[in-house]
């Protein structure tokens, strides 16, 4: 369906952002009840954990980056706070922001996602 292919590249391009499943079903034009039950059957999950699983992509890019402080990919990413993105993080990585950083400099952790057995 082409509601669904173009929710998935809203929110490719808005995962630095902290936006609402929702805006992304009026962006496209098809109500939000409609579209969750689409995008389960097509995809194999919820529209909730597919843009969680975008965000944790784009923050694993950003903190493999040498030169980026938490803080800072905190707020990029649309955070009101450090500790508010240090707790999103760990609950869905298992590790905080820190040792993820440290990992990734030593080359120990795999930056992408796999999505959709696909890494996105």
């Amino acid at each position: 369906m082409e509601a669904i292919s173009q929710i998935k590249q809203l929110m490719h391009k808005s995962c630095g952002q902290a936006c609402s499943v929702e805006h992304f079903c009026e962006q496209v034009g098809v109500p939000y009840h409609t579209l969750r039950k689409l995008f389960r059957r097509e995809e194999g999950m919820s529209l909730l954990e597919y843009w969680q699983l975008c965000r944790l992509q784009k923050a694993e890019e950003l903190l493999s980056e040498q030169n980026r402080l938490i803080f800072e990919v905190a707020y990029e990413m649309g955070f009101s706070s450090e500790g508010n993105f240090t707790n999103w993080f760990k609950k869905r990585k298992g590790m905080t922001p820190t040792t993820y950083k440290r990992q990734a400099q030593r080359g120990e952790v795999l930056i992408r996602v796999k999505i959709n057995n696909q890494f996105a």
